[in-house]
């Protein structure tokens, strides 16, 4: 164990054992357990794994094709932010079961629309999200596709608006 990060983690995992409590040996337990599973699964079983479970098939296939390097590339993207106006307002006045239903109803439409224009959801936090229109693969038009995504989106909320309309009065 001479030299580089081996060296270093060795030497981590021993400064731990030097404290004085418990939690010490807990604390090099656990890193050395890391360190094992990290030199048990090669790299590119890691490249593998993280493109299965952070990435969609698409860009998984030009991962792989392209390889898998950290850094960047230039490109010609847009993208869309959303949220539901007078969100809080409105989860203030009802239950959590209507506003777990309500978020699951926006995100199925949400997605539905910017999917089919070639969009990918890049984040979600409460009622807001952001779409990437041209990353991480490239549309011809990513500004035409982010705006058709955008009334596309309009769309399926007037529709649910209607559809609940009908329903309260049934």
């Amino acid at each position: 164990m001479r030299g580089g990060k081996s060296a270093r983690s060795h030497a981590a995992t021993e400064r731990c054992r030097d404290l004085p409590c418990s939690a010490s040996s807990r604390a090099a337990d656990r890193l050395a357990q890391a360190r094992s599973r990290v030199t048990r699964v090669p790299y590119f079983g890691f490249q593998y794994t993280c493109r299965a479970r952070f990435a969609t098939s698409e860009v998984a296939d030009d991962m792989l094709q392209s390889g898998f390097a950290l850094g960047g590339k230039r490109i010609h993207a847009s993208v869309l932010f959303s949220d539901i106006r007078g969100f809080t307002a409105l989860v203030e006045s009802q239950g959590p079961e209507e506003t777990i239903d309500l978020l699951n109803t926006y995100y199925i439409l949400m997605f539905d629309a910017i999917g089919g224009h070639g969009g990918v959801v890049n984040q979600m936090i409460g009622d807001g999200l952001m779409a990437l229109f041209g990353a991480p693969l490239p549309l011809d038009d990513c500004a035409g596709s982010a705006v058709a995504a955008g009334h596309g989106m309009c769309r399926g909320i007037d529709l649910q608006v209607k559809l609940c309309h009908i329903l309260r009065a049934a």
